[in-house]
């Protein structure tokens, strides 16, 4: 909802209109048609609901949260690609984040006293307490712009090899340790997904090139920054290597592109041939990325 309510907001700029209306009214205030500043103030609500109720701070990704507490339970907790959607979809403005800190407006200790943006943490908190939080999670003070930080080094975690939502041949759909992993119908319980590994890779160039940019433009040194721009792009040029070895390896062992490949052996499997999100690896191999 984050990334739709911003490219509506968009299109509508984009369009030269004050409103996305097109004509339509509505006497009814509740599905009267919204404006660019609407849109943009939805996009600011939903992600400020996704830090203040989704973030779990124990596993350092975002979880489902109870709807008995509004609030992220170990029973809710299903670690896989819906818990990095916010990472994939540039939810957190990292480029505003690393300005705000490289210009020294650093908000003091991000309180989690673990994960260091340039290398793999030992999921520590990030000192939100779950609580609520004010203000974008993109923009801000630079308490939130370290905050953003921190929880992005805090998800790049799950994508270093030995995490348990890692293989040598891409990121899997749901974390070995969940009890649900491999069971049933298992579908989204573990198997590779091209199209899922092809926005955390435009994710991770993302990152990279903008911790990178901001990182360069600095007044002063900016270490935090330049070490999650080096971190991102190493995780960027792993993922890619071992999506490609597993897609093109099948394909020419096998003459064919599949809708999804074995977290272990990476072999292809379900319905082929599967030249639809699959078909994405080319632009993976292009180094061809979407840029919300």
């Amino acid at each position: 909802m984050v990334l739709y309510s911003r490219l509506m907001a968009r299109v509508a700029r984009f369009l030269g209109h004050a409103s996305v209306s097109s004509g339509y009214q509505s006497s009814d205030p509740d599905t009267a048609f919204d404006t660019i500043a609407d849109y943009e103030q939805h996009a600011a609500d939903f992600e400020r609901t996704i830090e203040a109720v989704h973030w779990n701070d124990k596993l350092g990704v975002y979880t489902d949260a109870s709807a008995a507490t509004g609030a992220p339970t170990d029973d809710d907790a299903h670690v896989g690609y819906v818990s990095l959607f916010p990472l994939m979809l540039g939810v957190h403005d990292v480029r505003a984040a690393c300005r705000t800190v490289g210009d020294g407006h650093d908000g003091g200790s991000d309180g989690d006293g673990g994960t260091d943006v340039g290398g793999s943490g030992n999921g520590a908190g990030d000192g939100s307490g779950g609580g609520s939080n004010s203000g974008s999670s993109s923009g801000g003070g630079g308490g939130t712009a370290l905050r953003t930080l921190t929880r992005v080094a805090r998800m790049l975690d799950v994508l270093e090899y030995g995490s348990a939502l890692r293989s040598a041949h891409g990121v899997l759909s749901l974390a070995r340790t969940d009890a649900y992993y491999g069971k049933d119908e298992n579908y989204w319980r573990g198997p590779i997904w091209i199209n899922m590994n092809y926005l955390l890779l435009g994710a991770l160039r993302r990152i990279a090139d903008d911790a990178a940019a901001a990182a360069a433009a600095s007044t002063v040194a900016n270490e935090r920054c330049a070490a999650l721009a080096e971190r991102a792009a190493r995780l960027h040029d792993e993922l890619r290597g071992d999506v490609l070895r597993t897609v093109f390896g099948q394909y020419e062992k096998r003459g064919s592109f599949w809708e999804q490949y074995h977290p272990d052996t990476g072999a292809g499997q379900r319905s082929q041939p599967f030249t639809g999100w699959t078909a994405l690896a080319v632009l993976v191999r292009a180094g061809v990325y979407v840029r919300w």
